[in-house]
């Protein structure tokens, strides 16, 4: 079930917001996989390419979930900064992405599944 979700996202503050980030957030193998695209925020002529930003479960610190009365946020805050290292432009020690209201319970499905998860790994390694 959770392969099966993939939520769209926005990253406004980049490049001290002269340029935005959109994507998709999405479960494989193991890992939360963020696949995003920057542009300019002017006239949206400049952009990147595709990009991947990949963590794994274990090296998720914190993953929440915000509401908001217009809008939705998730929060990722991983153990290591290198992993947003392929995020240019972004100075933030946590991710938050943007969800359109209307993604809002696949947002909140996609954090529950991951919180068990990490859930499930920290008794394996407490079992193991």
């Amino acid at each position: 079930m959770l392969e099966e979700i993939s939520i769209p996202f926005k990253i406004d503050d980049v490049f001290k917001g002269l340029a935005e980030t959109t994507g998709i957030l999405r479960y494989e193998n193991g890992s939360i996989l963020i696949e995003f695209q920057t542009k300019d925020s002017f006239i949206g002529f400049i952009q990147t390419g595709i990009k991947f930003i990949k963590i794994s479960v274990e090296s998720i610190a914190h993953i929440e979930l915000k509401k908001k009365f217009f809008y939705t946020q998730i929060i990722i805050k991983p153990l290591s900064l290198l992993s947003l290292k392929e995020l240019k432009g972004y100075n933030k020690p946590e991710l938050i992405l943007f969800i359109e209201k209307k993604y809002r319970e696949e947002a909140q499905q996609f954090i529950s599944y991951i919180n068990l998860l990490k859930a499930e790994s920290i008794l394996n390694r407490i079992d193991g």
